[in-house]
Order: structure tokens, then sequence, then C-alpha cells
């Protein structure tokens, strides 16, 4: 059986990591392991931490530690350089896991050496969050056209669509290839790594509910919204200087690996990339469409013919979105799974 340890970056966030690592004792997977990093909180949290272990099944392995702070990217790199297990699940620490995640994952990872997973999220409030209900309208209209793109992949070029490092479930050997997390990166780390790992292997949907994300004033991209802009312009200027290479996963976003669709991609979703040129952000020659038809029962013929159709849709076609993500995951299956010149 495979072994699991679950990375958990702790800061300030006392009143929500004994709520957080009950959800991870609860899991039903016996070969586990907890790691906890606390990143140089100012409250409790390590205290709590540390009463709350007693809570921890018989046998289950739970290591506390503490360090000045670092943040985020610096904390999950320290961590799982030191975990030896065949998969890694990280969990920040006022998030929570639904009931059967772990084992979830494990089982649609059977058989696969580099594997990279998420699922899908339920957001949780706490405290008075005055655009709470923004979260969930953001996600469902993300699924609602990513369910139209041919791979996961292109839904991460768009926006970090896994919403927090916290859904990330991928192996221990993947982490390596993809050389962890960015610390230049304090907000988009998490989006900077997806498109990574993506050149090394096709990311997998799990369609369920299984991690639920806390909204509160103290979200870290609440705090940092003053760099999100100018970090979110670097994520794509990396996906971009990487793309000129070839890619394990045939699949992954890039010229090389999508000629005919890349192009029409950027194009027809110019509003997401921001007020700027596209050429601020991708070079001249993504942008232009390549000579000659593309055969349209081709995969990319079929794929373009995708995304026409669903850049013509209307706000009254939007599908709800359990209904969207079930499509996504059935979707991205499909091109997954079919053979790739």
């Amino acid at each position: 059986m495979k072994k699991i340890a679950v990375a958990i970056p702790a800061y300030n966030h006392a009143p929500f990591i004994a709520g957080a690592l009950e959800s991870v004792f609860a899991q039903n997977w016996p070969e586990l392991e907890v790691h906890i990093l606390d990143d140089g909180s100012s409250d409790d949290t390590a205290a709590v931490a540390e009463r709350t272990r007693a809570k921890a099944p018989v046998g289950l392995s739970v290591r506390i530690d503490r360090q000045d702070n670092r943040g985020s990217a610096r904390t999950i790199n320290r961590m799982i350089d030191r975990i030896d297990a065949d998969y890694v699940a990280i969990l920040n620490s006022d998030d929570l896991y639904a009931p059967g995640r772990l084992a979830a994952f494990a089982a649609r990872a059977e058989g696969e050496d580099l594997f990279f997973g998420v699922s899908g999220v339920e957001f949780i409030e706490s405290g008075q969050t005055e655009d709470f209900s923004l979260f969930s309208e953001w996600y469902r209209s993300k699924f609602d056209r990513a369910a139209q793109l041919p791979t996961f992949g292109f839904a991460f070029v768009l926006s970090n669509i896994s919403v927090t490092s916290s859904n990330f479930f991928f192996s221990r050997a993947l982490f390596d290839l993809a050389d962890g997390f960015d610390p230049a990166l304090t907000l988009t780390q998490d989006w900077d790594f997806a498109l990574r790992a993506v050149r090394w292997t096709e990311p997998v949907l799990l369609p369920e509910r299984l991690l639920l994300y806390r909204a509160h004033p103290g979200n870290t991209w609440r705090r940092l919204q003053g760099v999100r802009r100018e970090q979110s312009e670097q994520v794509l200027r990396n996906f971009v200087a990487r793309s000129a290479a070839p890619t394990l996963n045939r699949l992954a976003p890039s010229p090389i690996n999508w000629p005919a669709y890349l192009p029409a991609f950027l194009r027809i979703c110019r509003p997401v990339f921001g007020d700027e040129p596209l050429g601020a952000y991708f070079p001249p020659e993504w942008l232009a469409a390549p000579a000659g038809a593309v055969d349209p029962a081709s995969p990319e013929g079929d794929a373009l013919h995708r995304l026409f159709v669903a850049a013509q849709r209307g706000p009254s076609e939007e599908m709800p979105l359990d209904e969207s993500l079930a499509a996504a995951t059935d979707h991205w299956a499909r091109i997954r799974a079919a053979p790739r010149r």
C-alpha cells in the first residue's frame, strides 16, 4: 500500500488548525503520516496543534516543528524535502479535508509514477466575509468555461483553478521534477507550481468537492492584493519561458503540442489576461494562426470547435457547478486516454 504524507504549513491559524488536523485524522487511509511546520506564528497555532495531536489515531505519526517566519513556499519546500512517501498532500492550516479525500486520490493515482490531482472545492465562511458569495460564483464560472477546454492544463493557463495549494495531491517524485514551490512568489506559487507540474504529467480532476476552503478576512490573497497582478504576470512569463522546450506530457499547453489550438485559445480568452495587449504576456508567434486548414476530426479540430462554440454562449446557458465539474472530468479523461500523435 502506498504511503501518503500530509504537509501542513501553519501560520497564525490558532482558531482553525485543530479542525484542519482533525479532518486529516478522520481520513480512511492506513499508510499516512502528518507533518506540521509552524512558520513563526505570533499566536497559539503551534500550541493548539500540540494539544490536538492527542486526538490522532493510534499509530499515526504526527510531526510538529517550528521555524522563524520564512513564507509559505519555503515552508512547504522544507517539509516536502524531508518527506519519504509515495504521495504528498498539502493542507493549509485553515482549510479542511472532506472524508475519504485521500483514499479517493490514492485509488485514482494507482499505477501512475507521476501523478498530479485536484478535487472540487466547497467554500465555507468563517466570520464576516462581505464578498463570500463571489467565491462560489467565480469558481462556477471558471469551471463552466473550463469544461469546454481540451485539457486541465489549459484551464490552469487561464487561472489557478485549483483555488489553493490545499487542493494539491501529487507524487513525491513530481515535486522534485517540478523544482518545488518558488519562494519569490508569495501569492501565486501554487499556480506557478501547477503550470510546471503540467509539463511532466496531465492533471486529474476528481469532481467531488473533497476540499473545504475557508474564506475569512485573513486569507493570504486578501492581505497581499497589492502584489497579485505583478506575480500573476510573472507566472505567465515563467510559463512562456518554459514552453519552448518539449514536454514529457504531450498534452501540456505549448506551441509544440498545440500549434493550431493555442493561438485561437489565447485570442478568444484575451479578456482573462487583463487590459494589456496579449503581446505583453505571449510572444507574437504564439498568437499567429498556423498556415493551412486544421482537420476537424483531429484532436485540435475538435478542441477548436468546442472553443468557438463556448465563446458564443450567453450567461443564461452556463451550467451549474456540479454539472461543470462532472463535464470537465469526463471530457478531460477522454482526451487524456486517447492516443496523441
